[in-house]
């Protein structure tokens, strides 16, 4: 289980939509699958979207996602996908494991969880994940 994205580098969910403060350094999904396969293991998981509402995929639903900052822009100006989720899957696939995913349906960035029908943007909150979950999957 791969639990990385937004809290990696703000030290927690933080929802304040500065897309900018994720930015790591060397991301390389080579070495997780590497490790993986070393581990033993047969597939990973990587959290997509964990409840502070930031996917690291280009979502059609919000610009609350990783392509929208700064770092993405850069991996892609070096050539490199500036999707989290694109690379993880790539990597993983081309050394044989399976790959899982994570996706919270409760989101505190768009005022998301188990007792709210629409989000902060006025969308209903089942079409909005049904959409994010299409598009991912």
């Amino acid at each position: 289980f791969i639990h990385f994205g937004y809290g990696t580098w703000t030290d927690g969910a933080n929802t304040s939509g500065n897309v900018d403060l994720f930015s790591p350094s060397d991301l390389d999904t080579d070495a997780w699958a590497d490790t993986a396969v070393a581990a033993g293991m047969g597939y990973g998981v990587l959290t997509t979207k964990h409840h502070g509402g930031f996917a690291l995929w280009d979502s059609n639903q919000t610009t609350y996602d990783v392509v929208a900052g700064q770092w993405s822009g850069n991996e892609v100006a070096a050539g490199r996908s500036g999707d989290v989720v694109r690379r993880y899957a790539d990597s993983f696939r081309s050394r044989g494991l399976g790959v899982g995913i994570y996706y919270s349906i409760w989101d505190e960035h768009h005022n998301i969880d188990q007792n709210v029908a629409v989000t902060t943007t006025g969308v209903s909150a089942t079409d909005y994940v049904k959409a994010e979950l299409t598009q991912l999957l």
